[in-house]
């Protein structure tokens, strides 16, 4: 139960940290600067920021599972 805590606090810290980093990676002063081919470049970038977001949750589910496995193996 605390492994699964830690994982999920864990996850919750990492996911609030890359969707905070998306917003500050561009000012708003300076987007009007900024050319289309460059705001296409931040957008990929934060697509891919949120493809690594929903991977790393994936995995701490498939984590959760196995120590799931593990605690029932335990228990038989």
């Amino acid at each position: 139960m605390k492994k699964r805590f830690l994982c999920l606090m864990l996850s919750m810290m990492w996911m609030t940290t890359f969707s905070y980093a998306g917003e500050k990676s561009v000012p708003s002063e300076k987007s009007a600067d900024l050319s289309e081919e460059d705001m296409e470049i931040i957008k990929n970038i934060e697509t891919l920021e949120l493809m690594e977001m929903a991977n790393h949750f994936q995995l701490l589910q498939e984590m959760d599972i196995l120590i799931e496995e593990g605690n029932n193996e335990k228990t038989n």
